[in-house]
């Protein structure tokens, strides 16, 4: 026999309902995740093919005085210096968006998630939306809950 539990959710009470959307939510953030994680490796690849080209072209210009710009080594190397930090950070946030992704498939890790929508915020517009859609379903006490049943 089964006793009445106040505390149980009934399928058709408002807490299941409120489950359901909870779990509909983050389920859509986890696959935006991928989405935008997979949308800064192809940016990055479409990066290193364009600088790739752009290196191919140099290499084909003649060396001499008509084809100085009057660019000093130092600022050269500068210039490559913010290049390769951009390519690292895309990296870096791409690979921290799909593991955000599954952390959210799979209920762990809140503060890892809204730490990695934080940094999806710099990525203007969708990282932006992203981000704040995140804080908002991550602050709601129902979701806080089936993060914290999972760590």
């Amino acid at each position: 026999m089964s006793e009445f539990d106040p505390t149980a959710t009934t399928a058709g009470s408002p807490d299941a309902a409120t489950d359901a959307a909870d779990a509909s939510q983050l389920h859509t953030l986890s696959i935006l995740y991928y989405v935008l994680g997979g949308l800064n490796a192809f940016m990055l690849l479409l990066g290193v093919v364009f600088i790739g080209a752009i290196v191919l072209i140099a290499a084909r210009q003649p060396a001499g005085p008509a084809a100085s710009t009057g660019d000093t080594p130092m600022a050269a190397g500068i210039a490559l210096l913010m290049i390769l930090a951009g390519f690292v950070f895309s990296a870096v946030c791409a690979v921290l968006q799909f593991m955000a992704a599954r952390r959210l498939r799979e209920r762990r890790s809140a503060r890892f998630c809204q730490v990695v929508a934080g940094l999806s915020c710099l990525s203007v517009p969708l990282g932006t939306l992203l981000g704040v859609f995140t804080f908002i379903v991550l602050a709601r006490p129902s979701v806080q809950a089936l993060f914290a049943a999972r760590d």
